[in-house]
């Protein structure tokens, strides 16, 4: 049988430092506290538009007037590369002509009234960068008022 003491040498060899676990507990506590509590910057990603900012305007305020027409730009998925916008029921020209998409555009302005609003109804499968084409072009047609929706029939 072995004695006591040989019994308390032996154990206090095996024990070689403090222990860890609650040095690690602590230093976990702290990291999840320094993230839950800490802001992360991030920039932003908004579309530039040319809409002229009103001075006071209150979100509870609804005497704003809403556009008298809507018109709907639509745009689909033809085929692997192709896409296909329709406005003002007419076939508009390829995104990747954002020139001729631009002057199809101020075209159709002159017909429409100042207080046109427009809808872009993208489907699902056509790219943004399509997308993001064809509102530029209707931002430099002059076009004040666009909105996205994701259901060309609403």
């Amino acid at each position: 049988m072995i004695s006591l003491k040989a019994y308390h040498r032996c154990s206090t060899r095996l024990h070689a430092g403090p222990n860890m676990t609650p040095m690690v507990d602590l230093v976990m506590c702290l990291l999840i506290f320094f993230m839950l509590g800490s802001t992360f910057a991030v920039t932003e990603k908004l579309l530039q538009n040319q809409v002229p900012m009103l001075g006071g305007l209150n979100t509870s305020d609804t005497s704003s007037p809403i556009p008298a027409v809507v018109q709907r730009v639509t745009m689909q998925r033809m085929g692997k590369t192709g896409v296909l916008v329709t406005a003002f029921e007419t076939v508009a020209p390829h995104p990747g002509d954002v020139a001729g998409l631009t002057a199809f555009f101020r075209q159709a302005r002159l017909r429409v009234s100042s207080d046109l609003q427009i809808l872009l109804c993208p489907d699902r499968d056509v790219p943004w960068s399509d997308v993001i084409r064809v509102y530029d072009a209707l931002s430099a047609a002059g076009y004040q008022q666009v909105a996205f929706t994701n259901h060309p029939g609403s």
